[in-house]
């Protein structure tokens, strides 16, 4: 079982779902798009602080993006949409 793999799946999954690019996901999580390109095709690990800020943006828990796709997608697109920013951000 490759961890990193089926996070990177549920990444790729919610990305198309809601139309998003690696760049507007990386903004959202704090992070530079090259960084997520090096994590989504497994040249750098994903770690929880990468759930917490990938949740934050979704509007979900980290737990969600563990369960796989189908899961996540339910968790997220039920949610209100609302302007999606860099975490921490003012």
């Amino acid at each position: 079982m490759n961890h990193d793999a089926d996070v990177a799946l549920t990444v790729k999954t919610v990305m198309a779902a809601l139309q998003q690019n690696q760049t507007q996901v990386a903004t959202g999580m704090g992070m530079s798009q090259s960084g997520l390109n090096r994590k989504m095709v497994g040249k750098s690990k994903w770690n929880v602080q990468d759930l917490f800020a990938l949740s934050a943006f979704w509007g979900c828990t980290p737990a969600d993006l563990l369960r796989g796709p189908t899961l996540a997608l339910t968790a997220i697109i039920g949610k209100a949409p609302r302007q999606r920013e860099r975490v921490g951000a003012a």
